[in-house]
This record gives structure tokens, C-alpha cells and sequence, in this order.
């Protein structure tokens, strides 16, 4: 997969269609600047619950991971989708659940602190604003599944 194939997906997030027209732009454009371009094969843990480790945030691309939760029946998600977003907003610091590769996977990985980054660089305190806000009512999303 190229860059502008990647671009193009993107462009078709579920959050993204929550920003239009404006900070969506931005926000294709910061996750493109800040992304690697990798493919994860099946049975790939990209994290695992109560991990400490939530610096990282997902885009998947291609392919479908499962999600685990406690007390939640297992999901499985498809691309496009956002993932990692719950451990930057979770005040434990700590992912909420362990997901996995179902199948092989193509993803842009970034962290969140050169998504923060390149957010303010790039945007308007109204536009981070709208932002955040479209980030908390995914992450509540996610959650609540």
C-alpha cells in the first residue's frame, strides 16, 4: 500500500466525518506527517489491557483485529479505524483492552504525543478544540461497546 492509498482511507475514518469540513483536512494531514506505514501479520497483540505502555495509536488500514474487553463480548473491527485512542484519554494511563490481529494487517502507527504535536502546529485552538472533543466522543464510543 502507498501513501496516497493510505491518505485515501484515512480520509474515510469514522472521526473524520465528525470534523468536516474543517478540522478534518488537518487531521488527514497531521496523522499522514506523523505516520509509518506498516503491515502487522495475523496473530500480531498490537496491545494488550492494563498495559502501561499507551504512547502509540493505530490506524487500521486493512484488515480486522478483535478487541477484549472485561464484562464486554468481544468485537471485531474493521478498517478503517482508529485504535489506541482510550489509553491517551484513560486517567489509569493504562490500555482499557487487549486487541489483536484477526487477519493480516496493513496500519499507520503514530504517537500520541507527535499527534499533539503537529495538532497544535497545524490547528487553531478552535479547530484542537473540535478535535478533542471528536477524540473523547470516540474514545466514549469505544468504550460503552
Amino acid at each position: 500500500m502507498d501513501t496516497n492509498e493510505a491518505r485515501e482511507i484515512v480520509s474515510t475514518l469514522p472521526i473524520i466525518s465528525t470534523l468536516r469540513p474543517t478540522p478534518a483536512e488537518l487531521a488527514i494531514e497531521v496523522l499522514m506527517n506523523i505516520s509509518s506505514l506498516e503491515d502487522i501479520p495475523s496473530g500480531t497483540t498490537l496491545f494488550t489491557k492494563g498495559d502501561d505502555s499507551i504512547a502509540d495509536g493505530i490506524v487500521l488500514l486493512k484488515g480486522e483485529v478483535s478487541v477484549i474487553k472485561d464484562d464486554f463480548p468481544e468485537i471485531v473491527a474493521a478498517a478503517p479505524e482508529l485504535l489506541g485512542e482510550m489509553g491517551r484519554l484513560n486517567p489509569t494511563a493504562q490500555r482499557t483492552a487487549t486487541v489483536a490481529a484477526l487477519t493480516d494487517l496493513t496500519i499507520l502507527r503514530f504517537t500520541w504525543a507527535a499527534f499533539t504535536k503537529e495538532a497544535g502546529r497545524l490547528m487553531s485552538e478552535t479547530e484542537l478544540e473540535k478535535m478533542s472533543s471528536a477524540l473523547q466522543e470516540y474514545a466514549w464510543q469505544h468504550f460503552t461497546q
